[in-house]
Protein backbone atom coordinates (compact mmCIF):
# COMPACT_ATOMS: atom_id res chain seq x y z
CA UNK A 1 0.00 0.00 0.00
CA UNK A 2 2.86 2.42 0.67
CA UNK A 3 3.93 2.25 -2.99
CA UNK A 4 0.39 2.98 -4.09
CA UNK A 5 -0.29 5.66 -1.52
CA UNK A 6 2.43 7.91 -2.89
CA UNK A 7 0.06 8.89 -5.71
CA UNK A 8 -2.58 10.21 -3.31
CA UNK A 9 -2.63 13.35 -1.23
CA UNK A 10 -4.95 15.47 0.84
CA UNK A 11 -8.56 14.35 1.25
CA UNK A 12 -8.15 11.46 -1.21
CA UNK A 13 -5.27 10.00 0.84
CA UNK A 14 -7.43 10.27 3.96
CA UNK A 15 -10.38 8.56 2.23
CA UNK A 16 -8.28 5.65 1.03
CA UNK A 17 -6.54 5.33 4.42
CA UNK A 18 -9.95 5.14 6.07
CA UNK A 19 -11.43 2.43 3.78
CA UNK A 20 -8.29 0.29 3.87
CA UNK A 21 -8.14 0.52 7.65
CA UNK A 22 -11.83 -0.44 7.79
CA UNK A 23 -11.22 -3.38 5.42
CA UNK A 24 -8.29 -4.64 7.50
CA UNK A 25 -10.37 -4.50 10.69
CA UNK A 26 -13.72 -5.77 9.39
CA UNK A 27 -13.12 -7.42 6.04
CA UNK A 28 -15.42 -4.91 4.28
CA UNK A 29 -14.51 -4.45 0.57
CA UNK A 30 -14.17 -0.96 -0.80
CA UNK A 31 -15.08 0.92 -3.95
CA UNK A 32 -14.60 4.66 -4.29
CA UNK A 33 -13.63 7.34 -6.80
CA UNK A 34 -10.44 9.24 -6.10
CA UNK A 35 -8.09 11.67 -7.75
CA UNK A 36 -4.42 10.68 -8.02
CA UNK A 37 -1.28 12.47 -9.13
CA UNK A 38 0.82 10.31 -11.47
CA UNK A 39 4.62 10.05 -11.34
CA UNK A 40 4.71 12.66 -14.13
CA UNK A 41 2.57 15.08 -12.11
CA UNK A 42 -0.68 14.56 -14.04
CA UNK A 43 -3.86 14.59 -11.98
CA UNK A 44 -6.48 12.03 -12.97
CA UNK A 45 -9.57 10.30 -11.64
CA UNK A 46 -9.57 6.56 -10.88
CA UNK A 47 -11.97 4.09 -9.35
CA UNK A 48 -10.29 2.06 -6.59
CA UNK A 49 -11.86 -1.36 -5.92
CA UNK A 50 -10.40 -3.79 -3.38
CA UNK A 51 -10.78 -6.17 -0.49
CA UNK A 52 -8.68 -7.67 2.31
CA UNK A 53 -7.68 -11.38 2.43
CA UNK A 54 -7.77 -13.02 5.86
CA UNK A 55 -6.11 -16.16 7.33
CA UNK A 56 -7.30 -17.33 10.75
CA UNK A 57 -9.05 -14.02 11.27
CA UNK A 58 -5.97 -11.99 10.52
CA UNK A 59 -5.55 -9.78 7.43
CA UNK A 60 -2.58 -11.11 5.45
CA UNK A 61 -2.83 -9.19 2.18
CA UNK A 62 -4.88 -6.63 0.21
CA UNK A 63 -6.15 -7.06 -3.32
CA UNK A 64 -7.17 -4.10 -5.42
CA UNK A 65 -7.63 -2.75 -8.92
CA UNK A 66 -7.73 0.72 -10.40
CA UNK A 67 -9.88 1.83 -13.33
CA UNK A 68 -9.15 4.95 -15.37
CA UNK A 69 -12.40 6.97 -15.19
CA UNK A 70 -10.80 10.34 -15.90
CA UNK A 71 -12.75 11.31 -19.05
CA UNK A 72 -16.10 10.12 -17.73
CA UNK A 73 -15.55 11.87 -14.39
CA UNK A 74 -14.51 15.14 -16.06
CA UNK A 75 -17.66 15.01 -18.21
CA UNK A 76 -19.82 14.35 -15.13
CA UNK A 77 -18.21 17.21 -13.22
CA UNK A 78 -18.69 19.54 -16.23
CA UNK A 79 -22.38 18.58 -16.42
CA UNK A 80 -22.81 19.18 -12.69
CA UNK A 81 -21.10 22.57 -12.96
CA UNK A 82 -23.23 23.53 -15.97
CA UNK A 83 -26.39 22.46 -14.17
CA UNK A 84 -25.38 24.43 -11.09
CA UNK A 85 -24.62 27.49 -13.24
CA UNK A 86 -27.97 27.18 -15.04
CA UNK A 87 -29.84 26.84 -11.74
CA UNK A 88 -28.00 29.88 -10.36
CA UNK A 89 -28.89 31.91 -13.48
CA UNK A 90 -32.53 30.81 -13.41
CA UNK A 91 -32.91 31.64 -9.73
CA UNK A 92 -31.04 34.94 -9.89
CA UNK A 93 -33.28 36.22 -12.72
CA UNK A 94 -35.69 37.63 -10.15
CA UNK A 95 -37.29 40.11 -12.59
CA UNK A 96 -38.16 37.40 -15.14
CA UNK A 97 -40.62 34.55 -14.59
CA UNK A 98 -39.05 31.26 -15.73
CA UNK A 99 -41.18 28.11 -15.53
CA UNK A 100 -40.30 24.66 -16.89
CA UNK A 101 -42.62 21.67 -17.19
CA UNK A 102 -42.38 18.01 -18.12
CA UNK A 103 -43.91 16.82 -21.42
CA UNK A 104 -47.36 16.59 -19.80
CA UNK A 105 -47.27 20.14 -18.43
CA UNK A 106 -46.50 19.42 -14.76
CA UNK A 107 -44.30 22.20 -13.37
CA UNK A 108 -40.68 21.09 -12.77
CA UNK A 109 -39.00 24.47 -12.23
CA UNK A 110 -40.41 27.68 -10.79
CA UNK A 111 -37.79 30.39 -10.32
CA UNK A 112 -37.75 33.36 -7.94
CA UNK A 113 -39.08 35.66 -10.66
CA UNK A 114 -42.12 33.38 -11.03
CA UNK A 115 -42.61 33.35 -7.25
CA UNK A 116 -42.45 37.17 -7.17
CA UNK A 117 -44.81 37.62 -10.12
CA UNK A 118 -47.39 34.94 -9.27
CA UNK A 119 -47.36 34.72 -5.47
CA UNK A 120 -46.82 30.95 -5.31
CA UNK A 121 -43.73 29.39 -3.75
CA UNK A 122 -41.82 26.88 -5.86
CA UNK A 123 -42.59 24.15 -3.31
CA UNK A 124 -46.33 24.78 -3.67
CA UNK A 125 -46.47 24.06 -7.39
CA UNK A 126 -43.39 22.07 -8.44
CA UNK A 127 -44.29 18.49 -9.28
CA UNK A 128 -47.93 19.08 -8.30
CA UNK A 129 -49.71 21.34 -10.75
CA UNK A 130 -49.97 21.87 -14.48
CA UNK A 131 -48.99 25.16 -16.08
CA UNK A 132 -52.72 25.72 -16.69
CA UNK A 133 -53.18 26.71 -13.02
CA UNK A 134 -51.58 30.06 -13.95
CA UNK A 135 -54.16 30.90 -16.65
CA UNK A 136 -57.87 31.58 -16.73
CA UNK A 137 -59.85 28.64 -18.17
CA UNK A 138 -61.76 31.07 -20.41
CA UNK A 139 -58.57 32.42 -22.02
CA UNK A 140 -57.13 28.93 -22.56
CA UNK A 141 -60.43 27.75 -24.08
CA UNK A 142 -60.61 30.80 -26.37
CA UNK A 143 -57.05 30.26 -27.58
CA UNK A 144 -57.79 26.55 -28.03
CA UNK A 145 -60.72 27.42 -30.27
CA UNK A 146 -58.51 29.70 -32.40
CA UNK A 147 -55.85 27.01 -32.80
CA UNK A 148 -58.41 24.28 -33.50
CA UNK A 149 -59.84 26.34 -36.36
CA UNK A 150 -56.35 27.17 -37.64
CA UNK A 151 -55.02 23.61 -37.64
CA UNK A 152 -58.34 21.84 -38.33
CA UNK A 153 -57.92 19.55 -35.32
CA UNK A 154 -59.15 19.75 -31.70
CA UNK A 155 -56.59 21.55 -29.51
CA UNK A 156 -57.33 22.18 -25.84
CA UNK A 157 -55.82 22.19 -22.35
CA UNK A 158 -52.05 22.21 -22.10
CA UNK A 159 -51.74 21.59 -25.86
CA UNK A 160 -52.82 25.20 -26.35
CA UNK A 161 -49.38 26.31 -25.10
CA UNK A 162 -47.32 23.70 -26.97
CA UNK A 163 -48.89 23.38 -30.44
CA UNK A 164 -47.02 26.23 -32.13
CA UNK A 165 -43.71 25.84 -30.20
CA UNK A 166 -43.54 22.20 -31.31
CA UNK A 167 -44.15 23.11 -34.94
CA UNK A 168 -42.16 26.33 -35.18
CA UNK A 169 -39.56 26.06 -32.39
CA UNK A 170 -41.02 28.76 -30.16
CA UNK A 171 -44.00 31.06 -29.69
CA UNK A 172 -44.07 34.57 -28.26
CA UNK A 173 -47.39 36.16 -27.38
CA UNK A 174 -49.29 37.97 -24.64
CA UNK A 175 -51.07 35.96 -21.96
CA UNK A 176 -52.96 36.83 -18.81
CA UNK A 177 -51.33 35.25 -15.77
CA UNK A 178 -53.59 34.67 -12.77
CA UNK A 179 -51.79 35.12 -9.46
CA UNK A 180 -52.37 33.01 -6.35
CA UNK A 181 -54.58 35.78 -4.89
CA UNK A 182 -56.78 35.73 -8.00
CA UNK A 183 -55.58 39.02 -9.48
CA UNK A 184 -54.54 39.09 -13.13
CA UNK A 185 -51.56 40.59 -14.93
CA UNK A 186 -50.70 40.73 -18.63
CA UNK A 187 -47.35 39.17 -19.51
CA UNK A 188 -45.28 38.81 -22.64
CA UNK A 189 -44.28 35.13 -22.77
CA UNK A 190 -42.06 32.96 -24.96
CA UNK A 191 -42.57 29.18 -24.88
CA UNK A 192 -39.95 26.78 -26.25
CA UNK A 193 -39.73 22.96 -26.19
CA UNK A 194 -36.98 21.27 -24.16
CA UNK A 195 -35.47 18.48 -26.24
CA UNK A 196 -33.28 15.44 -25.58
CA UNK A 197 -31.99 14.87 -29.11
CA UNK A 198 -35.21 14.63 -31.13
CA UNK A 199 -37.51 13.83 -28.21
CA UNK A 200 -39.41 16.60 -26.40
CA UNK A 201 -39.00 16.14 -22.65
CA UNK A 202 -40.66 19.33 -21.49
CA UNK A 203 -41.34 23.01 -22.12
CA UNK A 204 -39.87 26.31 -20.94
CA UNK A 205 -41.90 29.50 -20.50
CA UNK A 206 -40.12 32.82 -19.96
CA UNK A 207 -42.43 35.73 -19.15
CA UNK A 208 -42.09 39.40 -18.25
CA UNK A 209 -44.79 41.50 -16.64
CA UNK A 210 -45.78 44.01 -19.36
CA UNK A 211 -46.80 46.67 -16.85
CA UNK A 212 -43.57 46.23 -14.86
CA UNK A 213 -41.48 46.42 -18.03
CA UNK A 214 -43.15 49.59 -19.28
CA UNK A 215 -42.98 51.21 -15.86
CA UNK A 216 -39.24 50.54 -15.68
CA UNK A 217 -38.75 51.78 -19.26
CA UNK A 218 -40.57 55.10 -18.75
CA UNK A 219 -37.43 57.24 -18.46
CA UNK A 220 -35.73 55.56 -21.43
CA UNK A 221 -38.81 56.08 -23.63
CA UNK A 222 -39.52 59.69 -22.65
CA UNK A 223 -35.95 61.04 -22.80
CA UNK A 224 -35.34 60.87 -26.58
CA UNK A 225 -38.83 62.18 -27.29
CA UNK A 226 -38.30 65.14 -24.99
CA UNK A 227 -35.12 65.82 -26.98
CA UNK A 228 -37.11 65.92 -30.23
CA UNK A 229 -39.71 68.28 -28.75
CA UNK A 230 -37.18 70.51 -27.01
CA UNK A 231 -34.94 71.00 -30.03
CA UNK A 232 -37.79 71.58 -32.49
CA UNK A 233 -38.99 74.22 -30.00
CA UNK A 234 -35.56 75.87 -30.22
CA UNK A 235 -35.48 75.44 -33.99
CA UNK A 236 -38.83 77.26 -34.37
CA UNK A 237 -37.38 80.26 -32.50
CA UNK A 238 -34.64 80.67 -35.11
CA UNK A 239 -34.95 82.41 -38.47
CA UNK A 240 -36.84 80.01 -40.78
CA UNK A 241 -38.71 80.52 -44.01
CA UNK A 242 -42.46 79.85 -44.01
CA UNK A 243 -42.17 76.27 -45.25
CA UNK A 244 -39.46 75.35 -42.76
CA UNK A 245 -41.48 76.90 -39.92
CA UNK A 246 -44.51 74.85 -40.97
CA UNK A 247 -42.52 71.61 -41.11
CA UNK A 248 -40.85 72.23 -37.73
CA UNK A 249 -44.25 73.06 -36.22
CA UNK A 250 -45.73 69.79 -37.48
CA UNK A 251 -42.79 67.81 -36.02
CA UNK A 252 -43.22 69.63 -32.70
CA UNK A 253 -46.97 69.04 -32.55
CA UNK A 254 -46.55 65.39 -33.54
CA UNK A 255 -43.89 64.93 -30.87
CA UNK A 256 -46.15 66.46 -28.23
CA UNK A 257 -49.07 64.26 -29.32
CA UNK A 258 -46.89 61.14 -29.17
CA UNK A 259 -45.54 62.15 -25.76
CA UNK A 260 -49.10 62.58 -24.49
CA UNK A 261 -50.04 59.08 -25.67
CA UNK A 262 -46.87 57.56 -24.21
CA UNK A 263 -47.44 59.35 -20.91
CA UNK A 264 -50.92 57.85 -20.69
CA UNK A 265 -49.63 54.35 -21.41
CA UNK A 266 -46.66 54.60 -19.06
CA UNK A 267 -48.65 56.07 -16.20
CA UNK A 268 -51.31 53.38 -16.55
CA UNK A 269 -48.53 50.78 -16.50
CA UNK A 270 -46.93 52.39 -13.46
CA UNK A 271 -50.26 52.40 -11.60
CA UNK A 272 -50.73 48.69 -12.44
CA UNK A 273 -47.20 47.88 -11.31
CA UNK A 274 -47.57 49.93 -8.10
CA UNK A 275 -44.62 52.11 -9.13
CA UNK A 276 -46.15 55.53 -9.74
CA UNK A 277 -44.44 58.35 -7.84
CA UNK A 278 -45.47 62.01 -7.83
CA UNK A 279 -42.88 64.62 -8.82
CA UNK A 280 -43.97 67.59 -6.70
CA UNK A 281 -42.50 71.03 -7.47
CA UNK A 282 -43.39 74.70 -7.01
CA UNK A 283 -45.01 76.39 -10.00
CA UNK A 284 -46.78 79.61 -10.99
CA UNK A 285 -50.51 78.86 -10.86
CA UNK A 286 -51.51 81.58 -13.34
CA UNK A 287 -48.85 80.58 -15.87
CA UNK A 288 -49.79 76.91 -15.52
CA UNK A 289 -53.53 77.50 -15.97
CA UNK A 290 -53.09 79.73 -19.01
CA UNK A 291 -50.80 77.15 -20.64
CA UNK A 292 -53.38 74.40 -20.09
CA UNK A 293 -56.23 76.43 -21.60
CA UNK A 294 -54.14 77.82 -24.49
CA UNK A 295 -53.34 74.34 -25.75
CA UNK A 296 -57.07 73.59 -26.24
CA UNK A 297 -58.14 77.08 -27.33
CA UNK A 298 -57.18 76.44 -30.95
CA UNK A 299 -59.20 73.18 -31.11
CA UNK A 300 -62.18 74.88 -29.44
CA UNK A 301 -62.04 77.86 -31.86
CA UNK A 302 -62.06 75.50 -34.85
CA UNK A 303 -65.44 74.14 -33.65
CA UNK A 304 -66.76 77.61 -32.84
CA UNK A 305 -66.69 76.93 -29.10
CA UNK A 306 -65.60 79.54 -26.57
CA UNK A 307 -62.79 78.53 -24.19
CA UNK A 308 -63.06 80.21 -20.77
CA UNK A 309 -60.45 80.31 -18.00
CA UNK A 310 -61.86 81.20 -14.57
CA UNK A 311 -59.17 81.52 -11.89
CA UNK A 312 -60.33 82.69 -8.47
CA UNK A 313 -58.72 85.81 -7.06
CA UNK A 314 -58.62 84.11 -3.63
CA UNK A 315 -55.91 81.71 -4.80
CA UNK A 316 -52.20 82.08 -3.98
CA UNK A 317 -49.86 82.86 -6.90
CA UNK A 318 -47.79 79.69 -6.50
CA UNK A 319 -48.76 76.09 -5.86
CA UNK A 320 -47.04 72.75 -5.17
CA UNK A 321 -48.04 70.03 -7.63
CA UNK A 322 -46.90 67.32 -10.03
CA UNK A 323 -47.18 69.77 -12.93
CA UNK A 324 -46.73 67.25 -15.76
CA UNK A 325 -49.41 64.87 -14.51
CA UNK A 326 -51.82 67.62 -13.45
CA UNK A 327 -51.57 69.19 -16.91
CA UNK A 328 -52.00 65.74 -18.45
CA UNK A 329 -55.24 65.19 -16.51
CA UNK A 330 -56.61 68.64 -17.35
CA UNK A 331 -55.76 68.26 -21.05
CA UNK A 332 -57.59 64.91 -21.12
CA UNK A 333 -60.66 66.50 -19.53
CA UNK A 334 -60.55 69.57 -21.77
CA UNK A 335 -59.94 67.48 -24.90
CA UNK A 336 -62.99 65.33 -24.06
CA UNK A 337 -65.01 68.48 -23.47
CA UNK A 338 -64.07 69.81 -26.92
CA UNK A 339 -64.79 66.46 -28.51
CA UNK A 340 -68.31 66.15 -27.11
CA UNK A 341 -69.35 69.83 -27.29
CA UNK A 342 -70.75 71.14 -30.57
CA UNK A 343 -71.86 74.60 -29.41
CA UNK A 344 -71.56 76.86 -26.38
CA UNK A 345 -68.54 76.98 -24.15
CA UNK A 346 -65.93 75.11 -22.15
CA UNK A 347 -64.67 76.44 -18.85
CA UNK A 348 -61.62 75.56 -16.79
CA UNK A 349 -62.34 76.81 -13.28
CA UNK A 350 -59.71 76.89 -10.53
CA UNK A 351 -60.77 77.85 -7.04
CA UNK A 352 -59.89 77.22 -3.38
CA UNK A 353 -61.72 74.58 -1.34
CA UNK A 354 -62.64 75.72 2.17
CA UNK A 355 -60.50 78.04 4.25
CA UNK A 356 -56.66 77.99 4.29
CA UNK A 357 -55.24 75.79 7.07
CA UNK A 358 -51.80 76.53 8.51
CA UNK A 359 -50.97 78.59 5.45
CA UNK A 360 -51.98 75.79 3.04
CA UNK A 361 -54.82 76.02 0.52
CA UNK A 362 -56.52 73.06 -1.15
CA UNK A 363 -57.25 73.81 -4.82
CA UNK A 364 -60.04 72.42 -6.99
CA UNK A 365 -59.64 72.16 -10.77
CA UNK A 366 -62.95 71.77 -12.56
CA UNK A 367 -63.88 71.43 -16.25
CA UNK A 368 -67.41 72.43 -17.33
CA UNK A 369 -68.87 72.21 -20.82
CA UNK A 370 -72.23 72.65 -22.52
CA UNK A 371 -71.93 69.38 -24.45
Amino acid sequence: PENTMVFYNGEYRQQLDAVIDHAIRTGTPWQLELQITTAKGRRMWVRSIGHAAFENGVCKRLFGTFQDINERKKATVAIQQSRKLLEDVLQSASEVSIIATDHEGIITLFNKGAEKLLGYSAAEVTGKYSWEILHSPEEVAARGKELSELYKTPIKGFRVFTQIPELEGSEGREWTYVRKDGTATIVSMVVTPIRDNADITGYLGIATDKSEFLANMSHEIRTPLNGVIGFTDLLMKTVLNETQQQYASIVNQSGNSLLSIINDILDFSKIEAGKIELDISKCDLLEFSSQASDILSFQAAQKGIEMLLNVSTDLPRFMWADVVRLKQILLNLLSNAVKFTDQGEIELEIRPVGQPTEGMTTIRFQVRDTG
